[in-house]
């Protein structure tokens, strides 16, 4: 798995990130903050037909155009080789997919995301930052 995914930590990854990216540390912990913050209301709120409409629609596409290109279907081959999998296993997910309801998705969410448990923890030396405060 670590040739697929990489070993690095968290803080690593967001220092290669800036460097490989130029996505500033700043606006990774941002993107992280309305992360949780959306997370938060998903659990609560759930979600629209038509949001989950879009978002299946959207995600099954980008399989489908994955799969109709050379690098991606070679990236995919070869992952499913070491992970044992054939295209007969996308098919299978992509239906799956398809047929999601609202409710169960935000059923499955409830179930196993607890937005108390989430934390995004700032480290750093805060005196020669120039971040601007907060804002919730």
């Amino acid at each position: 798995m670590s040739e697929l995914y990489g070993v690095d930590t968290m803080p690593e990854t967001g220092e290669n990130v800036a460097r490989d990216y130029a996505v500033k540390r700043e606006a990774q912990d941002a993107f992280a903050w309305r992360s949780q913050m959306r997370t938060e209301r998903a659990v609560k709120d759930g979600f629209t037909a038509d949001e989950v409409a879009a978002a299946k629609s959207g995600y099954l596409q980008s399989q489908q155009v994955s799969r109709a290109q050379d690098g991606g279907l070679v990236r995919k081959l070869a992952q499913y080789r070491f992970l044992n999998r054939t295209l007969a296993w996308d098919a299978e997910l992509d239906k799956k997919i398809a047929a999601l309801t609202p409710d169960e998705i935000v059923a499955v969410m409830r179930r196993r995301i607890d937005p108390s448990k989430l934390t995004i923890v700032k480290a750093g030396d805060f005196a020669k930052s120039a971040a601007k405060p907060e804002s919730k």
